[in-house]
Parts: C-alpha cells; sequence; structure tokens
C-alpha cells in the first residue's frame, strides 16, 4: 500500500472528525460515532453531547467524556499506520496534484498542527482555532496547502513585477545617461561660446590699450628727443667746464710768480672758453600729455557684464525691455510687436552657424528699414531707427523710446516733433556744444549746416537735406540727424558712437552723429 493510500485511509476512517487530525484517546458515541476525548469535551453542552456528524444526542454520566467507552482498536491501527508512512515517506505521500507536505508546526494555545488557513485573519489556524476562535460564517477557513498555492502565485506575480520595474528601471537608466551626455555636450558648447567671446573681448580690449599707448609714445617722442639733446648739452658743458677748473686749480696752487705771469695769456683764453660755455634751457612747464579714462568705460567693467551674451537653460525667447520715455503706451505695444516680428522674420539663414560681421550689418539694416517702414505707415510720420550692439541711450527724449533686446543690443526709436511746423534759422549759425571729433571735421560739419539752414524751412526737410548732403561730402557710414529743442543726452552717447557732434541753432539743437560698426554676432 503507498503513502498515498494510508494517508487517505487514515484520513477518511481513523482521523477524528471535529480536528480533523489523528485521533487522540478516541472515545466512542451511542450512535457509534468516534471523536478526540479532548475535542468531545469540548464540543460537549450540559452534559450533553450532539454527534458532529449525525445529530444524535449522548447523554454523559458522571458529565465527563471519560465515561465514554475508549476505543483501543483505533489507536492501534492509528500507530501501525503512522509507523508504516514514516518508513515510507517520513509524513510525506504523492497526490494527483503533486507532492504534499504536512506541517509539524504546532499552535501555541491549542498544541494541534496547523493544517488550516484563515482567509478573513491571514493567517495560519490549528483544528481547534476553527472551531473555537475562527468559526463561520465570520471566518472563512481552508487547507494551508490550497493558502501556500495562492501565496506561491502571489509570489510570482511578485518576481514578474519586479523583472518589469527592473526592466523599466535599466530603460530609465539609459535614458538617464544619454540626458548626461546631452547636458554636458551642452555645458561644454556653453562654455566654448563664452570663452570665444571672452577671448575676443580680451583682444579688442588689448588693441584698444596697445592703440593709446602708441599715441601716448607719439605725443611723448618729441619732449623726449629735446630731453635727450638738453642732456647731452648738460653733459658736454660740465666736462668742459671740469677740465677748466682743474687748469685754474693747478696753477693756482702750484704756479709761482714767474709762471703766473708767463701763463697769464693762456690763463685770459681759459676765461673766454668759460664764457662761451652756454647752459642749457631747461622748461618749467609740466608735461601736457595727458589720459582721460572714459568714466563710463570704467563704470560699465564694473557693473555685470550681462551683454556679453545671455544664459538659458530653454529655448530663448526675445527679451524686449522698455526704457522710460514719452511715447504713448499704444505706439509702444506696436513698436514692441514690430521688433519682435523685424527678429523673427529677418534672421540669419542658418540660425547655428555664426553670422559674419558683414551679413550681420545687413540683417541689422533690414530689421531697422521694416522698424522705420511700419512705424512710418501706422503713424504716418517720419521715424528713424538706430540698432546696433554699441548703440546710444538716451536718458530723455520727447520723441524717441529706447528698447533693449535681449540685454545687449539698443535700439533708437525716433521722430521729428512736428513734420510741418516751420523753422526759420538762416540769421543764425551753428554752434558746437559738445564733440568727440577733431575741430576740423566738426568745421566741416558747421559749414554744411549753415548751408543747409538757408535754404530749409522745415524740420523734416532740414533733416533728409542734411543727411543728404553729409552723406555726400563726408562718404562713409550713414548719417543721422536728430533736431529737437530739447535733446538730452547722457555720457552713454559719446563712447558708443563713431563720431557725433551736438550743435546749438538759435533755440534748436542739432545732434549728428555715425554709429560703430556692429561688434556683436547673431
Amino acid at each position: 500500500m503507498t503513502t498515498n493510500s494510508l494517508e487517505e485511509l487514515k484520513s477518511d476512517f481513523l482521523n477524528c472528525q471535529i480536528c480533523m487530525e489523528e485521533c487522540v484517546k478516541p472515545k466512542l458515541l451511542e450512535c457509534l460515532h468516534f471523536f478526540c476525548e479532548h475535542c468531545l469535551s469540548k464540543w460537549k453542552r450540559n452534559k450533553r453531547i450532539e454527534c458532529p456528524t449525525c445529530r444524535e444526542v449522548t447523554v454523559l454520566h458522571n458529565g465527563s467524556t471519560s465515561s465514554l467507552k475508549s476505543m483501543f482498536f483505533v489507536s492501534s491501527m492509528i500507530d501501525a499506520i503512522k509507523s508504516k508512512m514514516e518508513k515510507v515517506s517520513d509524513h510525506s505521500v504523492s497526490g494527483g496534484s503533486g507532492k504534499v507536505k504536512f506541517t509539524n508546526t504546532r499552535c501555541q494555545y491549542h498544541g494541534e498542527r496547523m493544517n488550516f488557513y484563515c482567509k478573513k485573519c491571514r493567517k495560519p489556524v490549528c483544528r481547534d482555532c476553527i472551531v473555537l476562535d475562527h468559526p463561520k460564517p465570520n471566518h472563512w477557513c481552508v487547507n494551508l496547502s490550497e493558502a501556500a498555492s495562492r501565496a506561491r502565485q502571489d509570489i510570482e506575480q511578485g518576481i514578474a513585477k519586479i523583472d518589469e520595474m527592473q526592466t523599466q528601471l535599466s530603460v530609465a537608466e539609459s535614458k538617464l545617461m544619454l540626458r548626461e551626455g546631452d547636458v554636458k555636450a551642452s555645458v561644454a558648447r556653453a562654455e566654448s561660446e563664452l570663452e570665444k567671446i571672452y577671448d575676443a573681448s580680451l583682444k579688442a580690449l588689448k588693441t584698444k590699450r596697445d592703440n593709446i599707448s602708441s599715441q601716448i609714445q607719439a605725443l611723448s617722442a618729441n619732449d623726449k628727443r629735446h630731453l635727450s639733446e638738453t642732456k647731452s648739452a648738460i653733459f658736454s658743458s660740465t666736462k668742459t667746464l671740469s677740465k677748466l677748473a682743474e687748469f685754474f686749480s693747478n696753477l693756482q696752487v702750484n704756479g709761482e710768480e714767474f709762471d703766473l705771469a708767463y701763463r697769464h695769456a693762456d690763463v685770459l683764453k681759459k676765461t673766454n672758453e668759460i664764457s662761451a660755455v652756454k647752459v642749457p634751457m631747461v622748461q618749467q612747464q609740466s608735461s601736457k600729455i595727458r589720459f582721460q579714462p572714459n568714466m563710463v568705460c570704467l563704470v560699465r567693467q564694473k557693473a555685470p557684464l550681462s551683454t556679453l551674451g545671455l544664459v538659458s537653460d530653454q529655448e530663448i525667447d526675445l527679451k524686449v525691455e522698455l526704457r522710460p520715455s514719452d511715447m504713448c503706451k499704444n505706439q509702444q505695444d506696436f513698436l514692441v510687436r514690430v521688433i519682435r516680428q523685424a527678429y523673427k522674420n529677418i534672421s540669419p539663414k542658418q540660425p547655428n552657424v555664426k553670422t559674419t560681421p558683414e551679413e550681420y550689418k545687413e540683417i541689422m539694416d533690414t530689421r531697422m528699414r521694416h522698424i522705420s517702414n511700419r512705424l512710418g505707415e501706422t503713424f504716418g510720420e517720419f521715424w528713424i531707427c538706430v540698432m546696433g550692439g554699441n548703440c546710444l541711450c538716451l536718458s530723455k527724449f520727447t520723441y524717441g523710446q529706447v528698447v533693449i533686446v535681449n540685454d545687449c543690443e539698443k535700439i533708437l526709436v525716433c521722430k521729428q516733433p512736428d513734420n510741418s511746423s516751420s523753422i526759420n534759422l538762416s540769421c543764425y549759425e551753428a554752434r558746437v556744444l559738445e564733440s568727440n571729433g577733431h575741430d576740423s571735421l566738426d568745421a566741416r560739419v558747421c559749414r554744411i549746416v549753415n548751408r543747409a539752414i538757408t535754404t530749409c524751412k522745415y524740420r523734416e526737410r532740414l533733416c533728409n537735406e542734411l543727411r543728404k548732403r553729409l552723406q555726400q561730402s563726408l562718404p562713409g557710414r550713414e548719417w543721422h540727424v536728430l533736431l529737437a529743442h530739447n535733446i538730452s543726452l547722457d555720457d552713454f552717447f559719446a563712447c558708443d558712437t563713431e563720431y557725433y557732434v551736438k550743435l546749438q541753432v538759435a533755440d534748436e539743437k542739432l545732434v549728428i552723429f555715425q554709429m560703430k560698426e556692429h561688434d556683436c554676432y547673431c
């Protein structure tokens, strides 16, 4: 007989039907069903036992289960089966569904083996626990093997989820490595561009310093030459006087009366040589060579160098900043829209390729024309637009607006106060108030202005005529002319223009200037 058959025989015929375990001290009821004495003692009610199988009542004579007949035959059969099962499989049997293992863990409350599982409490229980602490319908108990099978399924599902999550983590780690490489590459590109503009700025600053140093050396060349010649003359005269002093001292100390009388002619000759020695004239006035620092540049050097470029971790949007002015709100809003449109539609053909200065100048000129034309079409007046990395900055100009784009490019947009108002300046002459150019250039500009004001009586026409005459007489960069009685320019103007002159004609003020070449790239 196999282990499985022995177990089935023991379970079907010899196990207690209350605890479903092997009978311990089996006792026989009047209905001929037998159960464990311990189970019957828990099952009895008022000296009566209702058979769990057939429901027949057995009365206990002395109220104790010990008065019931003992089933020694059943105990002997159980011992024999257990002995045979231990020899075969050590409490193991093979069933149709696989290998079944019985637990030897016993309940700490009842001392019975815990071969069942309560689904509600989610813990293993023994047969007594089912009867006393986990009864139906509040509790649902199943075999421990069934609960273990469900646990195995849940474990397999958990392992499958872990494998899936590990796969997802591996993919995320791969993406993270790619992202990390992209970040490093972006930082390297940004640092490289920063180093390029930094080196270019240092090179430009060194060039400026060398040019100024050359000018200083050139101005000091004449003074140095004169000082050298004077120093040589003083040295020669000192040497001659030393020789004459030696002659007179020697004759005075060592000469007798005969020697003095005999060398009297030589004494007279040497005296004449003393008179011939000339003392060079050394000028007492201090040198006029000076270097006047550009205080605006010093202020800019101390300020944050935001104009080197913008740093962002997103796509750089066009930043438009309006400086305070008297321009009305609707004109300012329209101007911002026009500037954004100009920068969006008029841009380098290849954005990722560095633009040459010539290409950049062409782009800036096209943007200026677009902005001027749109303002003129909308507001019907003559507008001027000046743009560039080194654009002028107005502290106050009633009919103008300064716009800062991306913290590095400045745009001056202005119009004439009244294009139709007439002016009569023919009786006056232009007078220079401020200038950063040579006197000769200022004089030529004044002559051109004086000729123009004798023929033009309207503001717009005067500005156009002056621009035309200046371009013809002094060709080169584009000339700009502003005419108003209340133009006020700050210190940035002088250093940010190639040439500018501020003139006064009667109560009117003229500002004529040329912008520097654009020195920044798109």
